[in-house]
């Protein structure tokens, strides 16, 4: 009997073991095909430019992302593929309005009926404006006012320290953006996930201390019988 106890025991640290591992590991999404984003063709126009933004991951009529569109492309998909957010840029000289940058990017975000979970980030490289807006049916984590800052901020270094080359990085900017969304992302995850593993911990503690317990009083109900040999030797 007392085999079977420390088997249960055993058993139950294993489970306990299992189940913190398995709860810190983030869920992972689905591994969803994402359309493939793809350059628009030059409009004549900001307006035409930011018209064609329902149509395209990437508006950029003055080719700023030069020979790495397809880089940025696939971190496109990517980010979309582990973390489930879409991203859209837009590149273009002027946004051509008298609203905030901010303001301007997130009601043309919204305008395009976007997925949920949508990030854009939309550059004004003749003014010098460069903003991120997140649609409105988004996840908290996503539209959090930090994340948002840390997605601008992130955006924003290559081209504020862009020492080493004569123009600012607009590629990097975009790629760095994407690596915040996954770090953001990944962040969220952690926190989602703490609560349950406290639980879990809780609950494998009560059954582990509930076994000992019963462990004791079965003991105390049933003492080990003397064997036959000392037996003998009290009659002696």
């Amino acid at each position: 009997m007392a085999r079977i106890w420390q088997s249960l025991v055993a058993l139950l640290i294993a489970v306990a073991l299992c189940a913190g591992m398995s709860l810190a590991t983030p869920s992972a999404y689905a591994d969803e095909a994402s359309p493939a984003p793809s350059s628009s063709s030059s409009p004549s126009s900001e307006k035409s430019a930011a018209a064609s933004a329902d149509e395209s991951a990437i508006v950029d009529p003055n080719n700023l992302l030069g020979s790495h569109l397809t880089e940025v492309s696939d971190a496109i998909a990517n980010t979309y593929r582990e973390t489930g957010v879409t991203v859209r840029l837009l590149f273009l000289p002027s946004f051509n309005t008298t609203q905030e940058p901010s303001e301007w990017a997130t009601k043309l975000l919204d305008s395009l009926d976007p997925k949920p979970n949508t990030v854009l980030l939309a550059v004004a490289s003749n003014d010098g404006n460069l903003v991120t807006a997140v649609s409105s049916n988004s996840d908290e984590w996503l539209k959090d006012k930090q994340t948002v800052a840390q997605l601008s901020d992130a955006a924003l270094d290559p081209i504020v320290n862009h020492k080493d080359s004569q123009s600012p990085n607009w590629t990097q900017s975009a790629l760095d953006m994407m690596t915040a969304i996954d770090t953001a992302h990944k962040d969220a995850e952690s926190r989602k996930s703490r609560p349950v593993i406290v639980v879990v911990v809780v609950v494998i503690v009560v059954l582990l201390a509930a076994a000992v317990v019963a462990f004791i009083i079965w003991r105390k109900k049933h003492p080990k019988k003397a064997g036959r040999h000392s037996g003998k030797r009290a009659k002696n």
